[in-house]
């Protein structure tokens, strides 16, 4: 099923720092900005960058936000996830 999935994923990616993880709630939490001000897509935008940019340390947590009621955040969670597939070419880190 998908946490026995989420489970294997965790147990071959390096796990962030709490740096890193601080980096990637924050981000995690402006990917569902639905804010009726000016700029929150430019806001989702950067939050993406920023998860794609951590890589394969951020999968679980993208995984997760799949879940999530917000579409903005599903979305862009989606969205992250296939561009960090494009871009980290590692052995290992896909599941049959």
């Amino acid at each position: 099923g998908g946490s026995e999935a989420a489970l294997e994923v965790e147990k071959i990616v390096e796990q962030p720092t709490l740096d890193e993880e601080e980096s990637i709630r924050s981000a995690l939490f402006r990917l569902g900005d639905n804010s009726q001000r000016g700029g929150a897509a430019g806001r989702r935008i950067t939050a993406r960058d920023s998860l794609v940019g951590l890589g394969v340390k951020a999968v679980p947590y993208l995984a997760g936000a799949l879940r999530d009621d917000n579409a903005f955040r599903r979305m862009m969670a989606a969205d992250a996830l296939t561009r960090i597939g494009q871009t980290e070419r590692r052995p290992g880190v896909y599941l049959e």
